[in-house]
């Protein structure tokens, strides 16, 4: 399994390809390299699940989407 973010922008945000760029390096400084996204994907509003959660499954396959 690859670790990707998922990023709700504001309408003040940077650019989806700066904030891209930024948020991999921030990660680049902190974490192991394994742990490091290897995609950033912007979304409108993260899927939820029946109690109001934020639903894996459905990101999994989003990200599986956004992949192909």
């Amino acid at each position: 399994m690859v670790p990707v973010v998922f990023v709700i922008r504001t309408e003040t945000a940077e650019p989806e390809a700066i904030m891209s760029d930024a948020i991999i390096a921030a990660c680049r400084s902190v974490l192991a390299d394994f742990k490091v996204p290897r995609g950033v994907y912007f979304v409108e509003e993260f899927p939820l699940a029946e109690l109001g959660k934020i639903s894996k499954k459905d990101l999994r396959e989003l990200a599986d989407s956004f992949e192909a």
